[in-house]
């Protein structure tokens, strides 16, 4: 039996969002006698730091609070790195950020980065996390060995934006298709508890308050489309998304919804809550790849999605896609889905989840983990080396079982190689675009075949 690879995980805090619940899972699915884990959390507080150690894995709690705060942790997280880690796997760009230097500083333990954004831009993103994000983006060809996104529009992003594309991969989400399927009981059921008229046709969004998610278009779109359609009801949850919360009271009441929408908050139930809608719908300006639109999908329901970041690649030809921040589009998109007779939306919806299926699916987490830790064997060698247009997911399927492809005897930390003149004229493509938003992916295909690169998708509402 292989010799055990101790995998330290360094992230910026344990509250509920879509990298800290992957984590969790993560974390649960692994042989922990194979690849013992421990957490480095940069802040405390966070609500999954009890469930990540009833798991059995030992979570530090650094109490990161503004720039004096982050000194002082990163000197402590330089003597934790320095024990016996094989390799440091790290998630969201301030853990990356610190996270990789003191693992080169402290114990060289090679450094896996995690990013899962599609949009760098002030209007999205803090001015703090812009400035965390273009370190990164200078030192991701010396520091982390691989850098793992979550889509192909994250990849794409994030090349533009200046990071080493040869460090970059994919590992695309999965779906549990047992945990999220269609539930004609469920559907009554919640129609029931939350005094949906019978006949009328629910249209759905699980997406926490967050400029990201773009509510505002959706109660435009939402007040349009009721105008016109007294039969239509809507369905919202996700943290933040209460009676309690101003803007979507004065949204709900300047659109006239206020007998039409129902306000859950966050829920664990979206199993249930998905079940029971007519069409699901996605209005955020920037995304990754959108957990909740694959999980309506393997429910049997039809999608209705804006074109950010791999939502039209997961929909396919099983939903409709719009532009973002287009109210009136994206209302006519919903009336042509509502329109249709009811054995075409019940095909549409199993296109849907057969497509999921098909596509996403998967036992739960035995491929998702197998690779990640091909990834975390293949660090241990070498560095990433470009090849065929999509450099990292070769580096990644081969993890320790290519070794015709390997350097021998690779420690250390990869070097700089933009004296390859092909790196350098990449480099300097990227200096001269300077720093960017969401781009769209240029190759679909790059998520191709990713059953076997997907993980097991989280079922809480917080997205």
């Amino acid at each position: 039996m292989s010799a055990a690879i101790p995998v330290t995980h360094v992230i910026t805090g344990l509250v509920l969002g879509g990298a800290e619940t992957f984590l969790l899972r993560l974390l649960g699915a692994l042989d922990r006698a194979r690849f013992p884990a421990r957490v480095i959390a940069l802040q405390s507080g966070g609500v999954l730091a009890d469930r990540v150690r009833a798991l059995g894995v030992p979570v530090e709690e650094l109490g990161v609070r503004g720039a004096f705060g982050a000194a002082r942790a990163f000197a402590r997280l330089r003597r934790l790195l320095a024990g016996e880690t094989a390799v440091v796997q790290t998630w969201m760009y301030h853990a990356d950020l610190l996270g990789g230097l003191a693992a080169r500083f402290g114990g060289r333990a090679p450094v896996v980065w995690n990013v899962r954004q599609t949009t760098l831009t002030p209007e999205l993103k803090k001015a703090s996390t812009l400035r965390i994000a273009r370190w990164c983006a200078r030192l991701s060809r010396t520091v982390p060995r691989a850098v793992v996104c979550n889509s192909a529009a994250a990849l794409e992003a994030h090349a533009a934006f200046g990071y080493a594309r040869e460090r970059l991969t994919v590992i695309p989400n999965g779906f549990d298709t047992a945990v999220f399927r269609p539930d004609p009981a469920a559907r009554a059921a919640v129609r029931a508890e939350l005094g949906v008229p019978p006949g009328a046709k629910l249209v759905g969004l699980v997406a926490r308050f967050d400029p990201h998610k773009d509510h505002e278009t959706f109660f435009a779109a939402a007040a349009l489309l009721a105008a016109r359609d007294p039969s239509v009801h809507f369905l919202l949850c996700g943290d933040g998304i209460d009676e309690t919360n101003p803007a979507l009271a004065e949204a709900i009441r300047q659109g006239g919804l206020e007998s039409r929408c129902r306000l859950l908050g966050r829920r664990d139930d979206t199993p249930r809550l998905n079940a029971a809608l007519d069409v699901a719908t996605l209005t955020s300006v920037s995304e990754g790849f959108p957990n909740v639109v694959g999980e309506a999908m393997a429910c049997g329901v039809p999608c209705v999605v804006t074109r950010a970041g791999d939502a039209a690649v997961l929909v396919g030809d099983t939903g409709r896609v719009v532009e973002p921040r287009d109210p009136a589009a994206l209302a006519a998109a919903w009336a042509a889905e509502l329109a249709a007779p009811p054995d075409e939306r019940a095909r549409r919806g199993a296109a849907a989840r057969a497509r999921i299926e098909n596509g996403y699916s998967l036992p739960p987490w035995r491929n998702g983990t197998r690779t990640f830790t091909r990834g975390w064997r293949g660090a241990r060698r070498e560095p990433l080396r470009g090849q065929d247009g999509y450099p990292g997911r070769a580096f990644w399927k081969a993890g320790d079982g290519d070794r015709g492809r390997r350097a021998r005897g690779g420690g250390g930390l990869p070097r700089d190689r933009r004296g390859d003149r092909a790196s350098a004229a990449g480099a300097s493509a990227r200096r001269g675009r300077g720093g960017g938003g969401g781009v769209r992916p240029r190759h679909p295909g790059h998520v191709r075949g990713g059953v076997e690169d997907v993980q097991r998708n989280k079922t809480g509402a917080r997205r």
